[in-house]
């Protein structure tokens, strides 16, 4: 039985994530969007939200929804979203990039991410580092979208600037990164591809390496097949494995850790953020 929900609304996915009686987030339902590049009618908003809904078990239940980058840079977006679940009974509420970070910070220590690992949650708008041993935050104002844009990573291979994109982020990294945990349905994604998971849950630079190079050279109606969650998803694959790859070669690292874990996670393992004075619900 689940009875607290979270409705993630970022900048390339809606996700819908429940709590069951054990502690357990389980991911419910996702939808990609990229309302970074054109901001979607208000209809559209209200009928992804709505298509999300149908995935909530009958019964009662506390729901909160969060909204992300996009929300952040557009404010009439942001209104819209606001508007959407106001008609649909939700309580809404657009958090700063610093909470995002604090959230997968919760969810990477409550699901025991060793502290050894710097973790990294990207987005369509940006990406959060949080320096585990140090406590410390990086926050880099942009994310898988805007790479796609940059670099023409959506574009067909020959198009694609994936080395230039590995070289500039490595450029952003401010402070030489541990090995990395990469969250946000990675480990999925691997598993989906048959990529190499080694016994501690690592993946060797070298497999990953191996199976970026393959994905790199896919054309999109490949990607689309294939992908491990809805068909839109892949969109953002090759600017999701630019961004591990600048992580490790920036930080030298020979592996890194793959995870599913995200905000809502942090959220909703945190008894919906009120035992650490997060003031979101």
């Amino acid at each position: 039985m689940m009875h607290d929900f979270i409705l993630d609304i970022g900048s390339r996915t809606i996700k819908l994530h429940g709590l069951n009686n054990t502690g357990e987030v389980v991911n419910l339902h996702n939808i990609t969007w990229d309302i970074l590049s054109v901001a979607p009618a208000p209809d559209t908003i209200t009928a992804c939200i709505e298509q999300s809904l149908g995935a909530l078990p009958s019964g009662g239940h506390r729901l909160k929804a969060i909204g992300t980058e996009a929300m952040r840079r557009n404010p009439e977006l942001a209104q819209m979203v606001e508007d959407a679940c106001l008609r649909l009974d939700i309580n809404y509420s657009t958090i700063s990039q610093e909470l995002e970070a604090e959230l997968i910070s919760i969810a990477a220590q409550r699901h025991g991410i060793s502290r050894e690992y710097d973790v990294v949650n990207a987005g369509g708008g940006s990406i959060q580092v949080v320096r585990q041993r140090e406590t410390e935050l990086e926050l880099l104002n942009m994310g898988i979208t805007d790479l796609n844009k940059a670099f023409s990573l959506h574009a067909e291979p020959p198009q694609r600037d994936i080395q230039g994109c590995i070289d500039w982020l490595a450029t952003q990294i401010t402070d030489r990164p541990r090995t990395i945990a990469y969250t946000g349905g990675e480990r999925t994604y691997l598993d989906h591809f048959g990529v190499p998971i080694q016994s501690n849950g690592t993946c060797h630079q070298s497999d990953f390496e191996a199976f970026a190079r393959e994905i790199g050279g896919q054309d999109n109606d490949w990607l689309i097949a294939h992908s491990p969650f809805d068909a839109r998803w892949m969109t953002g694959a090759i600017a999701s494995n630019c961004i591990v790859l600048a992580f490790m070669h920036a930080g030298r690292a020979k592996s890194f850790l793959p995870s599913d874990l995200n905000i809502g996670h942090g959220l909703l393992t945190h008894a919906f953020g009120r035992s650490s004075g997060l003031s979101i619900l």
